[in-house]
Order: C-alpha cells, then sequence, then structure tokens
C-alpha cells in the first residue's frame, strides 16, 4: 500500500487510518501463515488471532432484555463460567449472541474456540470486530 493512500482526508487522520488498518493487515497475514506454513509457526499464529479476537469482543453492562416485575419472572442470569451473577457487571458478546464475564470468556477463549454454552465454533477473522449490539442478549 503507497503512504499516500494513508494521508489525512476526508476528515480523517493518518493515526486513525493507521489503527483500522493493522488489525485487518495482521489478521490477514495471520490467515495466510497459518493456511500455508505448519508446527510451530501455525500455533504461534493461532494464538495471537484468539489474542485479537479477545481484544474485539464487544463489551457492555448487563441489562435485562425485559422488565422484571416479580422474582418469578426472572431469568438465569449467571455466567455459566463462573456461575456469578452478571446483573452488576460487565459482560462480553460472542456472535452467538451469548454473553460472560468479561475475565471468564478471555479465559475461556484461550482455551477453546467455541462458545461455552452452545459450542459454536468461533472464527479468529476480520468480521469477528463488526459484532453489533444483540437486540435480545442470550445470558445463560
Amino acid at each position: 500500500m503507497k503512504p499516500e493512500l494513508l494521508k489525512a482526508d476526508q476528515g480523517g487522520d493518518f493515526k486513525t487510518k493507521l489503527i483500522i488498518l493493522i488489525p485487518f493487515i495482521a489478521i490477514v497475514l495471520l490467515k495466510f501463515l497459518s493456511e500455508h506454513l505448519s508446527g510451530t509457526f501455525s500455533i504461534i499464529a493461532g494464538y495471537i488471532s484468539i489474542m485479537y479476537c479477545v481484544q474485539t469482543l464487544r463489551r457492555t453492562n448487563y441489562k435485562p432484555p425485559y422488565k422484571i416485575s416479580s422474582p418469578d419472572q426472572a431469568i438465569n442470569t449467571e455466567c455459566v463460567l463462573c456461575v456469578s451473577p452478571v446483573d452488576t457487571i460487565k459482560v462480553a458478546y460472542l456472535p452467538c449472541k451469548h454473553a460472560f464475564c468479561i475475565d471468564c470468556l478471555e479465559k475461556w477463549l484461550m482455551r477453546f474456540s467455541k462458545c461455552p454454552y452452545c459450542c459454536q465454533p468461533i472464527s479468529y477473522d476480520a468480521s469477528f470486530a463488526d459484532l453489533t449490539s444483540p437486540s435480545q442478549p442470550n445470558i445463560f
């Protein structure tokens, strides 16, 4: 890529464009290297992509999907990893829209590449960073 393509224009500055561009380039490079190389480097590339995935998780304060007017209506709002209530902590969402304690989920993703609740595989690609706010989060 030519340096002049990264010059400030259209209201954005060089630093902002670089911050956006570097993770995308890193993911493309890691994907290429892991597909074409085997052994130790492939393992390292996978670990780095998992680290990037953990950093791009959408994080927010937990909000119940609907107003609870009585204890009978309460849904299970515990993190399945640590069994702590998630009503007062920050949570992170996976692409399958399940939410977990941030610390628990980061530790889980360092060991497994699937959702702890539904076991849906998690792909570590550029689209992971573009998660949108789920309309009905799945807290289990």
